[in-house]
């Protein structure tokens, strides 16, 4: 049994901002590895592993310095969830089931 656990955190306006930072990083590396994930099947009928994507993270952070304000366990966090839903998404397509939506 999982339990889960609500907290309520009264920061101060630099530490909100930060984390808005962070969510906002995280979101943007979530579509590209999407993106990602799609030109590859796209264009050369290839899927990308998890792994392959967490291996770029530190290029990424050489190309876009801004990702180096996130820690790495939270960005490699970030792209299992994105192979993750991949994974779900196409378990439920192989079924033959309908969308949530």
């Amino acid at each position: 049994m999982k339990k889960s656990f609500k907290y309520y955190i009264k920061g101060n306006r630099e530490i909100v901002q930060k984390a808005s930072r962070t969510l906002e990083l995280c979101r943007i590396l979530y579509n590209l590895c999407l993106e990602q994930r799609k030109f590859a099947w796209d264009n050369y009928h290839k899927s990308i592993s998890c792994y392959d994507q967490i291996k770029e993270l530190p290029s990424l952070k050489k190309f876009f310095p801004e990702f180096k304000e996130v820690p790495s366990q939270t960005l490699q966090e970030v792209v299992e969830r994105v192979d993750k839903a991949f994974q779900n998404f196409f378990s439920r397509v192989k079924k033959g089931e309908k969308s949530r939506l």
